[in-house]
């Protein structure tokens, strides 16, 4: 039986777990990182080709902090790496006017100053014609700083 040292063990190599243990690396710090299959296997929610990333969310408020360094990590790999890793898109949110999520993500994006907000009903329809709401119950929300992880040749 093989014995190994480190000073972190990563479980998990998916999206997060592999980016953690990389920038562990970069900082100097021993690191063992193991998962139960091969590296990007599709049983991961990291599989396929695309992956949304958000920064806008309701519940998880406290996340956002994180989720703009990842976002900066992110765009820092891909230039290093020399491959289009993030795809800045931004993303329509829809939600029910009346439902307590909705006004949280809206907090939320206020309070991390998110380049983030809330559309009026029309322009959201003009923008995005297959929108069948209805106006009295949808809740357009447009996260400027969303985007698609999908690793493609740049």
């Amino acid at each position: 039986m093989s014995t190994f040292d480190a000073e972190v063990v990563v479980i998990g190599t998916g999206t997060v777990g592999g980016f953690v243990a990389r920038e562990l690396v970069r900082a100097g710090i021993d690191v063992i990182a193991i998962d139960k299959d091969a590296p990007a296997h599709e049983n991961s929610s990291h599989g396929g080709q695309t992956r949304m990333f958000r920064t806008a969310y309701s519940r998880r408020c406290a996340v956002v902090p994180l989720l703009r360094r990842a976002r900066a990590l992110w765009l820092r790999l891909q230039d290093e790496l020399g491959v289009t890793l993030f795809v800045p898109s931004g993303a329509l949110l829809v939600g029910h006017r009346d439902a307590d999520s909705t006004a949280e993500t809206l907090r939320s994006a206020h309070a991390h100053d998110l380049p983030a907000r809330q559309l009026d009903i029309d322009e959201a329809r003009n923008r995005w014609p297959f929108s069948s709401q209805s106006a009295t119950t949808m809740w357009p929300f447009w996260d400027e700083a969303a985007g698609c992880c999908a690793p493609t040749p740049r």
